[in-house]
């Protein structure tokens, strides 16, 4: 049987994956990047991705991509949840330049005080181009759009199978699937 990986998991450890975080307690401890160096040339099935990618640097991001297809089994998938780039500037573009408190790390309005509130300018939206920034691994440092993974397929000879747009927590995020053909 082939490895499951959810990499970048945090505190949700899913069964019959191998879970990797830096951080999360039950997980295996280790980067991403370093853990799939390690692994065996096409020993992977699955790869899920949800929500870490736009945490990770440009370097990173690019090594990441690079090992896939090495450890990819053939007919194997990479599932992506990242935020929608393009839809959250939009969003922050055209919402309301509201007053505004100190950002205030776990009070439950603490995205300076506008809260989930996305027709506030300095709110959630905010956190979402920037990350949460409530501990060290909560910052976003990449973004992505419909036509970046579409790129990023094609420098990875992944298939495309699947990109469709997806609400999380009111934040419209980009949900594809990648195969290794």
């Amino acid at each position: 049987m082939k490895l499951k990986l959810n990499l970048g998991s945090g505190p949700k450890l899913l069964p019959g994956y191998e879970n990797v975080d830096l951080d999360a307690e039950g997980a295996v401890h280790q980067d991403i990047v370093e853990y799939l160096q390690q692994c065996k040339y096409a020993s992977v099935d699955e790869v899920i991705l949800s929500h870490i990618l736009e945490h990770l640097p440009y370097e990173k991001e690019t090594a990441l991509f690079k090992e896939l297809p090495r450890i990819l089994a053939p007919g194997a998938t990479v599932h992506i949840q990242v935020p929608d780039l393009a839809w959250v500037c939009e969003q922050f573009a055209n919402a309301y330049e509201s007053e505004f408190e100190w950002y205030q790390p776990g009070h439950h309005d603490h995205y300076f005080g506008g809260g989930r509130d996305m027709s506030k300018r300095w709110s959630f939206l905010l956190g979402c181009l920037y990350g949460n920034q409530s501990s060290p691994g909560q910052f976003h440092v990449n973004g992505y759009t419909e036509h970046k993974l579409t790129c990023i397929a094609k420098l990875t000879g992944l298939q495309l199978t699947r990109l469709e747009h997806r609400s999380y927590k009111g934040l419209q995020c980009l949900d594809a699937t990648m195969m290794n053909l």
